[in-house]
């Protein structure tokens, strides 16, 4: 016997569109060709559901999913009708206990849904402070490897003089070099100092 625990997302899909083609069979192609307007054909069409994984839930054999067995079915499942050109489609109907296990199934994806939206936007939010902080650091990790470059080019790989001793001769004026490294490293301090905290 199958318990309310055991049905997955699938299995809802496939009772919820069995009571609703049964309720509304106007509603839904395919659905005069069975015992029930629920017939293998019409929730096919009327669900997301594969053939296999239709077929799988509609019982009459012994390697169904085993909604039509027990003492307490879910489903009753009905053989096929004969029609004229041979056998029309297996149908279904949901038992009692198959439209109070749908309706507490359904209550609980609806939890599980709500609780997965607040926490799918808890963890979007995580992951855009995350990609902001990332790009940070690269930027921070831009401006570093650049003034690097910058003070390996101007002193040609000897100590860097005092910052009072250059002259535009290294292609900067001393106020202009003196600002631009500073700015940068204080910029790259700053970044630093907030991915630590």
């Amino acid at each position: 016997m199958v318990s309310i625990n055991e049905l997955t997302l699938t299995d809802v899909e496939f009772l919820q569109t069995v009571r609703e083609i049964n309720k509304n069979p106007e509603k839904h192609k395919h659905s005069d060709k069975g015992e029930m307007p629920a017939n293998s054909k019409s929730v096919r069409l009327s669900s997301s559901l594969n053939g296999n994984q239709v077929s799988y839930r509609m019982g009459g054999n012994t390697n169904s999913r085993g909604f039509a067995k027990s003492d307490n079915p879910l489903i009753i499942s009905y053989a096929p009708v004969k029609i004229d050109s041979g056998f029309g489609p297996r149908s279904v109907d949901l038992t009692d206990r198959g439209v109070k296990m749908l309706a507490e199934a359904q209550k609980q994806v609806n939890e599980i849904s709500g609780i997965s939206r607040t926490e799918f936007n808890e963890m979007k939010k995580k992951v855009e402070e995350l990609e902001e902080l990332k790009t940070k650091v690269s930027k921070m990790e831009t401006k570093v490897q650049d003034t690097n470059l910058f003070l390996r080019y101007i002193t040609n790989w000897q100590p860097l003089p005092p910052i009072e001793e250059l002259s535009p001769e290294h292609g900067i004026p001393a106020r202009e070099l003196q600002a631009g490294i500073y700015w940068t490293l204080h910029d790259a301090a700053d970044e630093l100092g907030r991915v630590r905290e």
